[in-house]
């Protein structure tokens, strides 16, 4: 198993959905910055988070908002239809951390780091 970590900001709002089975799953990407200057790159992450954790997050999963994810990461591959190698890295979520506040101001944070992907029900996120 691989742990995860992901430090970013969300790509475009989370997008929530309903598995057959009634199982919640948000889905995301972050974008994540290594190096600076001529030496900067871009990685986009995605993310993905199910039961009360989608249902409880997924409001505040919005384009821009920076968050810090921990989890089990994997990596997958395949061949595009034009023949293109192709692969991404996805976070299975265990803790998101969401910062508010504009970027370089000083930022608070909201925090879900509940054990084995159960929430509280008192807590909304």
């Amino acid at each position: 198993m691989l742990i995860g970590l992901a430090v970013g900001r969300i790509t475009k709002d989370a997008e929530l959905r309903t598995t057959k089975s009634g199982t919640s799953v948000c889905s995301l990407t972050v974008a994540c910055n290594d190096g600076y200057g001529e030496n900067k790159r871009t990685e986009f992450v995605k993310i993905a988070l199910f039961g009360k954790r989608a249902d409880g997050l997924s409001p505040y999963l919005k384009r821009g908002a920076a968050l810090t994810v921990e989890g089990t990461a994997k990596s997958n591959s395949w061949i595009s239809k034009s023949g293109e190698a192709r692969s991404e890295i996805e976070i299975i979520a265990d803790k998101v951390t969401l910062q508010s506040g504009k970027q370089g101001s000083s930022e608070s944070q909201v925090s879900d780091d509940a054990p084995n992907n159960s929430v509280d029900d008192d807590i909304p996120f």
